[in-house]
Parts: C-alpha cells; sequence; structure tokens
C-alpha cells in the first residue's frame, strides 16, 4: 500500500509540473520493502517517462535558445545595414525637393517647363 501511495502521489505531483518531486516519490515507491510487483513495474515505468520527458524538454529549451539567438543575431544585423545605409540615404533624400501638394504651384511649374521647351 505505501508503495502505491507514493506512485499516486508522483502522478498528481507530474500533473502540477513538480516534476523533481514527482520524480522523488516513485524514487520512495521503488525503495519500498516487499511492495507489490505492479507497484514497482508501475514506478520504474513512470519514472523512465518522465526522464524522457524531461530530456525532451531540455532539448527543447536548448532548441528556443539557439532560435532566440539567430533571431537576436538577425535583428543586429538589420540594424547594423540599416545604419549604416540609412544616414547616406536619408543625406540623397534631403537633397531633393519634396513634391507640392498645391495645384496652383503645380499649374506655374508646368508653364514655365511648356515656354522653356519651346
Amino acid at each position: 500500500m505505501l508503495a502505491w501511495s507514493h506512485v499516486y502521489l508522483a502522478r498528481v505531483l507530474d500533473e502540477e509540473g513538480q516534476l523533481e518531486q514527482s520524480k522523488s516519490e516513485y524514487q520512495a515507491a521503488l525503495a519500498v520493502q516487499g511492495a507489490p510487483a505492479k507497484a514497482q513495474q508501475a514506478a520504474q515505468k513512470e519514472l523512465g517517462d518522465l526522464n524522457l520527458r524531461k530530456s525532451a524538454e531540455r532539448r527543447n529549451t536548448e532548441e528556443e535558445i539557439a532560435m532566440n539567438k539567430s533571431a537576436q543575431f538577425a535583428t543586429l544585423l538589420f540594424a547594423e545595414e540599416f545604419f549604416a545605409v540609412g544616414p547616406a540615404f536619408s543625406a540623397q533624400a534631403t537633397q531633393q525637393a519634396p513634391p507640392t501638394l498645391n495645384p496652383e504651384k503645380n499649374k506655374r511649374s508646368r508653364r514655365s517647363h511648356a515656354s522653356h521647351s519651346r
């Protein structure tokens, strides 16, 4: 009965995300002298499953870290390129006169171009 208590407590802890405590309970179930074979088998199997999940989570975390580092690197490259090109582009853009939104000025501009071309 004691071994099964450890197994069931380990399952509850596992569901709550308390993996280290869950692992300790599975190990405690395995350490009970005279425990039923089925309780020990359940503890052994679920302890193995827990270890596999923890290993997979660790791999996923490592992949996430690598992806974050790649994203940071790409952002730095973009920023470096933007700031290297940005001032030259801005200087070039400020040398050109902006288009006017005044229709009268546009008409006068067209007339002066027409008279110069004749």
